[in-house]
C-alpha cells in the first residue's frame, strides 16, 4: 500500500491507494477482486475499477471531510472466499 499523509480534509483532496496482492511465494496475483474500507466519519472510498492486474496491482481512492487518522482494511476476493489482509494502512487527513 501507498496512502498518503496530510491530506487536505475537503472532501476533494485524495489519497490514492495501491494495493499489492501477492500469494505466500511473493508471486503477484492477477485477476483477483480488491474493495477497502476505513474507519472514521465523513469518508468517500472509490472502489478499484478492475480486479488486480499482471502485477497483482489494484488502485483505490479515498477523500474525507473530517480531519483524523483513518485505518483502511483490505479484503480481497470478497465474493468467493473473502481474504482480510492483515496489513492495516493509515491514510492521515488534516484540516485545511
Amino acid at each position: 500500500m501507498t496512502p498518503r499523509i496530510g491530506v487536505v480534509a475537503d472532501g476533494i483532496a485524495l489519497s490514492t491507494l495501491t494495493i499489492t496482492v501477492v500469494d505466500s511465494t511473493g508471486t503477484p496475483m492477477p485477476g483477483q477482486i480488491v474493495e477497502i474500507a476505513s474507519d472514521g466519519t465523513n469518508n468517500t472510498s472509490v472502489q478499484p475499477p478492475t480486479a488486480t492486474d499482471a502485477a497483482g496491482q489494484a488502485i483505490a481512492t479515498i477523500a474525507s471531510t473530517t480531519a483524523e487518522l483513518k485505518v483502511i482494511s483490505i479484503t480481497v476476493n470478497s465474493a468467493g472466499t473473502p481474504v482480510v489482509l492483515t496489513t492495516q494502512p493509515t491514510v492521515e487527513f488534516i484540516g485545511d
